[in-house]
């Protein structure tokens, strides 16, 4: 069978589909010529849990943290990754995985809500769609979207301008938050448990709603001089923005060798493929950053071969999609441009101590951050003399294997990397072999590796 971004099959549910080696446990892609007979719960599990191991998994998280110097490839297809070195193939799995068990479901449990008048499901499905579609564009540039999952009806999507398709996240991400505003009584089947990010709460999801529209904001500040303008305009959205981690949106995994997390997986089944980059470890070292336990796997640091640690690699831990720690670093990044250094430094102490206590580390330790790094521009906001720079070192360290840190890096400069090799860093992903096979007519013609996507011009 061709993996293509418009041919969908119904799969069993706990089927086994590849994803980098790492099993899913939720695999069900729905028919775009017969969707409405399927129920909406079924749908939604299987696409947050599907979206959660395609962030969360090596050909993400991994190939990303390799362009940003958070991890090193050591061994067979990662140590020719380390050097750049890919081919078209080599992004297929995650490309059909965005598209077949991700967004296909989604724009099925759209439409199966837009039936029915389930308002929670169609907003859940909506945030999830401007999320999804948002990554692929990130990664890709000009992608299929409004021709994509339209079966028999359309076999060849054209592909989208990267420009339109941000026009497109915000109009979903409007439509989510009218969603979430209606009364309960109105909104018809309302998700529960079947909801594994917020267990049905349209409060919490109006809050990320809110918080993932400033991100998508903050990644035009090259090509739009008002971006900073409309975050400050949108702080104050009905619904509010998260208030603390607790509004995190994240995808749980269990503790279940067969319904683990993704990078548990990875380590379990390609150990060593994979370690920290003396870049990011050594600083947190220097530094006597308090989350370095939570990263690195401590035990091994010293042989070189350091894997990765409990907050992203044990066997339940969570994906994070967005949290709290990064709608602040977003705030501090809009208002050090601004040159309002008094909200600047509250958003970013806010940003640092959020990032430190949800990597187990205590008040105290945040304190002792600020006070043992006095002077140093990676963490003293009030000294440094390139603010920027102090916020974006810091989200940096924060979002460790999140791909937002290579979005960030792309469109800020910072961290100021080196190449691992020759004089470019790449700044997308190659466009998979099966749209080249199968969809040639549509995919761009000139775009390496090194081609900047629209934002980042």
């Amino acid at each position: 069978m061709k993996r293509l971004s418009f041919i969908f099959i119904i799969s069993g549910l706990f089927t086994l589909l590849s994803l980098n080696s790492c099993k899913k446990y939720v695999d069900i892609n729905i028919s775009p010529n017969s969707p409405l007979n399927v129920s909406p719960d079924v749908v939604l599990t299987a696409a947050e849990v599907n979206l959660g191991y395609a962030v969360g998994g090596a050909d993400v998280a991994l190939i990303t943290g390799i362009f940003d110097k958070e991890v090193v490839g050591s061994d067979r297809q990662f140590f020719a990754y380390q050097s750049y070195v890919f081919t078209a193939d080599n992004f297929s799995n995650i490309w059909g995985t965005m598209y077949e068990s991700v967004m296909n479901n989604l724009y099925q449990l759209i439409q199966i809500s837009k039936q029915n008048n389930y308002k929670y499901y169609d907003g859940i499905a909506k945030t999830l769609m401007a999320y999804s579609i948002g990554m692929v564009t990130d990664l890709w540039g000009d992608v299929p979207y409004s021709q994509a999952f339209q079966g028999d009806a359309n076999f060849k999507p054209a592909y989208d301008k990267q420009q339109d398709i941000y026009t497109a996240i915000f109009q979903l991400l409007n439509d989510a938050a009218a969603d979430f505003q209606t009364p309960s009584a109105q909104a018809g089947r309302l998700p529960g448990k079947d909801d594994i990010i917020y267990n049905g709460s349209a409060s919490k999801w109006l809050k990320f709603v809110n918080s993932l529209r400033l991100r998508f904001l903050i990644h035009t500040v090259k090509v739009d001089n008002q971006a900073v303008q409309k975050i400050l305009n949108n702080i104050n959205a009905t619904g509010g923005l998260f208030a603390s981690s607790n509004d995190n949106a994240k995808v749980s995994f269990l503790n279940d060798e067969s319904r683990a997390n993704p990078l548990y997986q990875f380590e379990e089944q390609r150990g060593g493929y994979a370690n920290y980059h003396s870049y990011f470890s050594d600083q947190l070292i220097a530094l006597q950053d308090p989350r370095v336990n939570a990263y690195l796997d401590t035990a091994n640091y010293a042989t070189g071969t350091a894997g990765l640690g409990p907050l992203v690699a044990s066997i339940n831990s969570p994906v994070t999609l967005m949290s709290y720690a990064e709608l602040q670093f977003i705030l501090a990044e809009a208002y050090t441009r601004l040159g309002d250094y008094v909200n600047g430094l509250a958003s970013y102490q806010n940003a640092v101590s959020a990032s430190i206590l949800n990597a187990g580390g205590s008040s105290s330790d945040v304190t002792n951050y600020f006070v043992n790094n006095a002077g140093d521009q990676r963490v003293d906001y009030v000294a440094s003399t390139n603010k920027l720079l102090t916020v974006m070192t810091q989200k940096y360290f924060a979002l460790f294997l999140q791909y937002e840190s290579f979005t960030d890096w792309r469109r800020t400069g910072f961290p100021a990397l080196t190449p691992n090799t020759g004089t470019q860093i790449p700044r997308r992903y190659l466009y998979p072999q099966t749209e080249i096979s199968y969809n040639s007519a549509n995919v761009p013609q000139g775009t390496t590796l090194f081609t900047k996507v629209w934002w980042d011009q």
